[in-house]
């Protein structure tokens, strides 16, 4: 955990219980744990985030059109 002189903390990994959430730009190709969030960062596509629902399987969670 890291806080900058404004205040702003960076964690590099988190964990919330026994899932991990992070950051992509597209979809995982790695096996997950079944309940770890992916959040999409490429903007230009609709979809929010990925779940995974266990080893290399990953659910598309939509966002709001």
């Amino acid at each position: 955990i890291k806080i900058d002189e404004d205040g702003v903390t960076t964690i590099s990994q988190l964990k919330v219980g026994r899932n991990n959430l992070s950051f992509a730009a597209e979809l995982p190709n790695y096996a997950g744990q079944k309940g770890d969030i992916v959040f999409n960062n490429n903007v230009s596509d609709s979809t929010f985030a990925w779940q995974c629902l266990g080893q290399f399987k990953w659910r598309v969670l939509k966002g709001i059109p």
